[in-house]
């Protein structure tokens, strides 16, 4: 992650702490990424630096009249757009993420699985790492139909992986060594 990224997530982060808005940003910030992620035009859109500054704040304003954004994220992403920043924005938004997730002693846990996990699992997956982790506990689950069997769990860098997919791959690197 860049520094600017880093500079810019904890600015707006002070601010929305000063002004007790910190779940509003939140909010708005993750319907933007969002639609960075699942939109392409608008990733072309972000990274494209021939297109006018006017043209970049009136798409904001109006993402921020249709999504409902708070007055200060609407004026930090003007920030950023002036700044020519804009190649930088999930970047950004995920510093903010990790900063309130910090602040608010929560950790993203992401599990991947062929399966989904049962409600038991679940439960007693989330009990065991708030109890190592010190901290409550947010699951992101998804599928991986490639993984055969077994489970990913990733917790910011850390990632353990005990799916079947891997242990076949390992036991085919150890058989050609």
């Amino acid at each position: 992650m860049s520094i600017i990224a880093v500079r810019y997530a904890q600015a707006l982060f002070e601010c929305a702490s000063e002004q007790e808005k910190l779940d509003e940003v939140e909010q708005d910030l993750a319907a933007l990424q969002n639609i960075v992620s699942t939109s392409k035009d608008f990733n072309t859109f972000l990274d494209n630096p021939l297109i006018p500054l006017k043209a970049v704040t009136v798409v904001f304003r109006v993402l921020s009249e249709k999504l409902l954004f708070c007055p200060l994220t609407l004026n930090f992403l003007d920030l950023v757009a002036h700044q020519k920043r804009l190649k930088n924005l999930s970047d950004i938004i995920k510093r903010f993420r990790d900063l309130l997730r910090a602040q608010s002693n929560r950790v993203d846990v992401h599990i991947s699985s062929a399966m989904p996990l049962g409600t038991n699992q679940l439960k007693s997956l989330t009990s065991l790492l708030k109890s190592k982790l010190k901290k409550e506990i947010v699951i992101h689950e998804k599928r991986d139909k490639e993984a055969i069997g077994g489970i990913v769990i990733q917790i910011g860098e850390y990632v353990v992986d005990s799916t079947i997919r891997t242990q076949l791959h390992k036991l085919q690197k150890a058989m050609r060594a």
